[in-house]
């Protein structure tokens, strides 16, 4: 569900990022873990998913190229509501929690991509819940 708001781009263009090469079930982050910054998945799979009692997953999406992970909890200054693993060779640039509040806060449209970005996903988890609803009913 790549939102397409601009933002992906932004922090692409930023000098300072680090990739990395995630391999088939490593982890990128954990619930309740503090972030440490957004991860822009180039190429591959992740699995975002909650865990649940008695050694349980709940899979909550299949993030691919062009998502940011971690933009919830790097605004909201709060651990991650929950984890990210790899699901087959994945390659994402990083950047910093620190450095991307720097870069938002250095111009105003930069917040509003944010926003944008974070109302795109609103409204993809809204879709969601209707489509299960109304296998439900």
């Amino acid at each position: 569900m790549p939102t397409n708001t601009g933002l992906e781009e932004i922090i692409k263009n930023y000098g300072e990022l680090t990739q990395f090469i995630f391999h088939k079930n490593d982890v990128i982050f954990k619930e309740n873990d503090l972030p440490a910054g957004l991860y822009c998945i180039e190429s591959g799979s992740v699995k975002i998913h909650k865990n649940e009692p008695m050694d349980q997953e709940r899979i909550l999406h299949l993030a691919t190229a062009g998502e940011i992970l971690g933009l919830h909890s790097v605004v909201n200054n709060h651990p991650y509501t929950n984890s990210a693993t790899a699901i087959a060779e994945t390659r994402v640039s990083f950047i910093s929690a620190n450095d991307f509040m720097e870069l938002i806060n250095s111009n105003n449209t930069y917040k509003l991509l944010v926003m944008k970005s974070l109302c795109s996903r609103i409204d993809s988890m809204e879709d969601h819940i209707v489509r299960i609803s109304e296998k439900n009913v």
